[in-house]
């Protein structure tokens, strides 16, 4: 969606005050998430970033991924990443689930307690807030943005720098990738959050329709969680059948990301939503690592194939269980009851036929998993 797009000379006004602490604010609030500067974005990686010197960890697979990441780039920043790497065919990956955009080439979002403004909402509600809110901007003399210099442990604002800008252009991040004919796609994922399982087989989808050549380049609005998380994935998807869960996670930390592994204190407000999400990624790692169809399987149907499995594996054990108890009682109650010694008469049969064998014979029933293919 692109609002609209001046080509007169920016003149940028920025009346900067102080940093204010506040004791509240109406969430959500409209941040500066990065000023239109010519440097790469901020936490820019790619896949044959160099290790540092020393790192233990096996690269095989590693340098040859068709990847990159970062934090929320800005009109020139990207601008700046294109001359520098000249790569020839990008699709962009865009992971914010918040309301975002650009102003007069700044980056901006509205953020929300956590930035998780937009969490519980659908896809089509998400893009028609962003649209209302960069709608409003369009219509606006001036804006005020505000800088963040200090959130509290869950996610609130504490203090910010208030920015005053004249309005010059406003357009989405589709628009953007648009004027350098990139792709893009856009994946729904709450920050400090593991995926959604639709948004999962999104990018799945996306990652196999990408023509030979295709660079993926991921970001969200640190360059941290969501898109350590992805680029993972993406490793995963291409190395997991020969790299082992734990190399994959630390060699994406030593290449500009975050070690996903390591998790914030338990009482932490982000503790259980870290976990939450080191446990996602090792289910993909299962995945990617059974699969043998190329992944035509999506992760959502594999998912509910395991719980089922998992079921009638449970469902098993626990007959198994139940037919070894009352195997048990019965030994107990025969034990208690013994059988009489003396042996009753027997009464004659007639052409001296044998009698009938009365032992039992109790046949082990067997049961093969089917494994997933």
């Amino acid at each position: 969606m692109k609002i609209s797009w001046k080509k007169s000379l920016r003149f940028v006004f920025l009346l900067s005050l102080s940093s204010v602490a506040y004791a509240d604010f109406t969430y959500p609030v409209l941040v500066l998430d990065q000023p239109n500067t010519s440097t790469l974005p901020i936490k820019y990686r790619s896949a044959n970033t160099p290790l540092p010197q020393g790192s233990k960890v096996v690269t095989d697979g590693l340098y040859t991924l068709p990847m990159m990441g970062s934090a929320q780039f800005s009109e020139k920043q990207l601008a700046t990443l294109i001359e520098k790497t000249h790569l020839p065919s990008l699709i962009i990956f865009d992971l914010r689930q918040e309301d975002h955009g650009f102003l007069n080439g700044d980056a901006i979002s509205w953020y929300g307690i956590n930035n998780q403004a937009n969490k519980g909402k659908t896809t089509q509600q998400i893009e028609q807030s962003q649209f209302q809110h960069l709608s409003i901007l369009q219509n606006s003399k001036t804006i005020t943005l505000q800088q963040i210099t200090q959130k509290s442990d869950d996610g609130r604002i504490l203090a910010a720098t208030p920015l005053i800008i004249p309005f010059q252009t406003v357009f989405a991040e589709a628009d953007l990738a648009r004027t350098y004919n990139f792709g893009y796609t856009r994946i729904y994922v709450t920050d400090k959050e593991s995926p959604a399982s639709e948004q999962v087989d999104k990018f799945i989808a996306t990652i196999q329709s990408l023509p030979l050549g295709s660079i993926a380049y991921f970001h969200c609005r640190a360059g941290e969680g969501r898109t350590t998380t992805f680029m993972a994935m993406l490793d995963m998807m291409h190395n997991a059948r020969k790299i082992n869960f734990d190399d994959i996670i630390n060699r994406q930390a030593l290449i500009g990301g975050i070690n996903l592994s390591t998790l914030p204190a338990a009482n932490s407000p982000d503790y259980q939503s870290s976990l939450d999400r080191l446990n996602f990624l090792k289910t993909f790692y299962n995945y990617a690592q059974t699969n043998r169809d190329n992944f035509k399987t999506s992760f959502t149907d594999w998912s509910k194939y395991q719980i089922t499995l998992k079921t009638s594996i449970e469902a098993k054990k626990a007959a198994e269980q139940q037919t070894a108890e009352q195997q048990q009682d019965n030994n107990v109650s025969s034990a208690s009851n013994p059988m009489p010694t003396s042996t009753p008469a027997v009464k004659e049969i007639p052409n001296e036929m044998p009698l009938p064998n009365t032992s039992v014979t109790m046949s082990a029933l067997e049961s093969e998993d089917n494994n997933f293919a």
